[in-house]
């Protein structure tokens, strides 16, 4: 590995991203370094905790920054100016199709600022860029549109910052009235859920939707059929720790259980905290207060014996100990001794980390 101090004293370095990284010096202006941590873009631009936020820069070849008024455009890696600087918000294109408000409303665009969608809604989120459709918020009023901005489900739904929002396995929850409803694409109410009831946005094989059910006696994890019918089968559970596509984590008395999209018990043991598999396939897990790494099958890969252990990426992870941050690789080997402040990981190929007297670049190559 090499290692690349930086003379220049930065607040902040974002991970790279189409071989530059978003840069805010200490006088706050905002620029790009090249994968040698050089400037590459000018620092002409600024940061209102609208655009670092919005990490990774250059996504299709564009990316969001802000002028010294305040508006945001969209710039190319040479630095030249694509879209014009007209946007209160803007988000990174998917697929040639980006989410950006103006004057307060919401459109969507295309890469060369082309409107798709007009400026009408009070707030739009989702994937825009894949079939799915996009969550909207018109009048007050939550349902969904399509790209060319077409209405799939009905704005007639009440708008909510803390439910979930977008579509997973042809549905989605909606609030309407203090109800939850689970809804289709095509805007059809397949099933109105009580209270005390919790789901989850998780399918197991077969289309069985998982949901907390707490009733006078207890709390328990249920099953929704495809048919829409409550399965017989349960599992006691206190609450739920975590989930992605492949697994729900569940804790009960003490006891963490790990239940695999197939409905089968993979683990259980003492864990606190279970976390994402990345590229590599390791995923991290707390137990008695120190972290460690599951394989693939769920066995233990690498030992807990860290404070904190973030992701594996391109065979290397960066870990905690007691006071510094170190990498190790596959085997849990040491390959740079605990010399950082905070924890980073690898981004092509780059890790940008803090030691003692600034920012540096560490380089697998």
């Amino acid at each position: 590995m090499k290692f690349i101090y930086l003379k220049e004293d930065y607040q902040i370095i974002n991970d790279f991203s189409n071989g530059l990284a978003m840069a805010k010096r200490m006088d706050g202006r905002i620029g790009f370094l090249d994968e040698e941590g050089v400037p590459a873009i000018p620092f002409d631009f600024y940061d209102d905790n609208r655009t670092l936020a919005l990490s990774p820069c250059f996504v299709e070849g564009l990316c969001a920054v802000v002028n010294a008024e305040g508006k945001i455009g969209y710039i190319n890696p040479g630095g030249q100016t694509v879209i014009p600087f007209i946007y209160d918000l803007a988000y990174p294109f998917l697929n040639g199709y980006a989410v950006v408000r103006k004057a307060g409303k919401y459109g969507i665009i295309d890469k060369k600022g082309g409107v798709l969608v007009p400026f009408l809604y009070d707030f739009l989120f989702g994937p825009v860029g894949l079939d799915d459709p996009i969550y909207a918020v018109l009048n007050g009023k939550a349902g969904y549109i399509d790209r060319k901005g077409q209405t799939v489900v009905d704005f007639e739904y009440d708008h909510t910052s803390d439910g979930f929002i977008g579509f997973f396995n042809g549905v989605t929850f909606l609030n309407k009235e203090s109800t939850l409803l689970l809804v289709d694409r095509t805007g059809t109410v397949l099933y109105s859920f009580l209270k005390g009831c919790q789901p989850y946005p998780f399918c197991f094989e077969g289309g069985y939707l998982a949901l907390a059910v707490e009733d006078r006696v207890k709390r328990r994890l249920c099953f929704l059929t495809p048919d829409m019918k409550m399965d017989d089968r349960s599992l006691p559970m206190d609450r739920m720790l975590f989930f992605d596509e492949e697994v729900f984590v569940l804790r009960y008395r003490n006891e963490t259980k790990i239940l695999h999209k197939s409905g089968k018990l993979v683990g259980k043991g003492g864990y606190e905290r279970i976390g994402f598999a990345e590229g590599d396939g390791l995923r991290t897990f707390k137990k008695d207060g120190l972290y460690g790494y599951f394989d693939t099958d769920w066995q233990v890969a690498i030992p807990p014996a860290y404070i904190g252990a973030g992701p594996f990426s391109s065979g290397y992870a960066f870990v905690k100990t007691r006071d510094k941050v170190g990498v190790i690789d596959r085997a849990g080997e040491w390959v740079f001794p605990p010399c950082f402040e905070y924890p980073s990981s690898f981004k092509e190929g780059i890790a940008v980390v803090c030691a003692e007297g600034g920012y540096g670049l560490l380089k697998l190559k």
